[in-house]
């Protein structure tokens, strides 16, 4: 984080010292030992035992949807339902999600798009959520404590491997993270997903005819829409690539959405088309820096896309055009309405 702190004013160091404890920004030993502690809570054995559940949660925000005459698909379907299972996993308690969510999305805006340039306004409302997230997150600990829970976030702040535990900024700053990144990014492909179940009814009734399908359909939507475009990262050392010299110290911003689309890997690749083999998309990464909870995020897009297509037929769009999110780095809509038929 040191080549980037030195583009942004001093006042801003806490924002970089939280980013300090992220397992996203580590290598080596440190990486090892905490994403074994977190990846344990995402394996798909763990997973799926909130299917049940998440299917419920679906099922219900959708037909709220239906019954209202007019929804907002992403504003009343893509984002209460991964906030809520997020939320649901690490120990927050309904009445704070909606704060929680609004504490994501300052600490979105400045987590993923700082490699590049994030106004001193947007900067300024980061730092204040991340502070404020960070207290509640310590307060939230001790309740926890005090209740006995099983919560992913006692779990953190009590676990221990090799006889070393995490740092507090190492809880704070990965459960931050876990809670931002578990919810902005499956809101994200949630809206791109029901965009294009609307455009591509082909697609829809293979799915259909074969439900399994719906597992392939996801992986596809990924590629095509995947959630973030680019990722940061310092060449540690001089690198020849491509015949051109990147010096040490340089920042790269490798374009995974450029990757998913590549017509080498990936023929036609502006297509949407859920028929593919081996979908080996970028959207989660590769390696050692493969996202913890893609698992999750892969069930919960596919339950949540299988409750919008029992009750897509009752919908249609009632405009042409979506905004995106105001953060640059994240691909997704920030609104997708709809009115149900019945009031026609």
């Amino acid at each position: 984080m040191t080549p980037v702190r030195a583009h942004y004013a001093e006042r801003f160091t806490p924002v970089f010292d939280d980013f300090d404890g992220l397992l996203s920004h580590m290598d080596g030993d440190d990486h090892t030992r905490i994403r074994n502690l977190v990846h344990a809570a995402f394996t798909r054995t763990e997973v799926d035992t909130y299917t049940q559940w998440i299917e419920a949660l679906a099922d219900r925000l959708m037909t709220a949807c239906v019954n209202s005459g007019e929804a907002d698909l992403v504003q009343d379907f893509a984002v209460p339902l991964p906030i809520t299972v997020i939320s649901e996993i690490v120990g927050i308690p309904p009445e704070m999600r909606p704060q929680v969510k609004a504490w994501s999305d300052d600490y979105a805006a400045v987590a993923v798009d700082f490699y590049t340039s994030v106004s001193t306004e947007v900067m300024e409302r980061g730092m204040n959520s991340i502070s404020e997230f960070r207290a509640y997150l310590l307060q939230r600990i001790e309740e926890l404590r005090n209740d006995d829970s099983s919560a992913l976030l006692r779990t953190l702040a009590e676990a221990e491997a090799d006889g070393e535990v995490l740092s507090n900024n190492e809880v704070l700053a990965n459960t931050i993270l876990m809670l931002a990144a578990g919810n902005e990014t499956t809101t994200a492909t949630l809206g791109h997903g029901m965009r294009l179940f609307f455009e591509h009814p082909d697609q829809v009734a293979l799915i259909r005819d074969n439900p399994t399908m719906m597992t392939n359909a996801v992986e596809e939507i990924m590629r095509l829409h995947g959630p973030i475009q680019f990722i940061g990262r310092f060449a540690l050392e001089d690198v020849e690539v491509g015949g051109k010299t990147i010096p040490k110290g340089d920042l790269l911003l490798p374009v995974i959405a450029s990757a998913n689309r590549d017509p080498e890997a990936f023929p036609d690749p502006t297509t949407f088309d859920i028929t593919r083999d081996h979908i080996h998309h970028l959207a989660f990464a590769t390696g050692r820096h493969m996202c913890a909870g893609l698992q999750l995020a892969k069930l919960e897009a596919r339950l949540g896309l299988e409750a919008f297509l029992k009750h897509m037929d009752s919908f249609e769009l009632t405009e042409t055009e979506f905004p995106l999110f105001k953060v640059f780095n994240i691909h997704g809509f920030s609104k997708l309405r709809v009115k149900t038929k019945a009031t026609n």
